[in-house]
């Protein structure tokens, strides 16, 4: 997060679930904030040989617009996954 003008902040969460024969509920594995007219980046490590997660879902929550829209919003987001 580059520049952060908005009301609410940015939040961040990942959740993941293990999908076979007896699934298990999806669980919150993370979840960032960064506070509204903050900058700063967020990082997050799912170690797939310890938990053996089947299925992850990324979700982002931007604040709301009801700044003085005088301020940028910059944000710069990338997920990566691998095995």
């Amino acid at each position: 997060m580059d520049a952060n003008a908005d009301t609410g902040g940015v939040v961040t969460s990942i959740e993941c679930m293990i999908r076979g024969p007896e699934d298990k509920p999806l669980m919150e594995v993370d979840t960032d904030t960064i506070a509204s007219g903050a900058t700063g980046a967020v990082a997050t490590a799912i170690e797939y040989h310890i938990t053996s997660f089947s299925h992850c879902r990324f979700g982002l929550k931007f604040g709301t617009g009801d700044d003085t829209d005088t301020a940028p919003e910059v944000m710069a987001l990338g997920v990566t996954f691998g095995r």
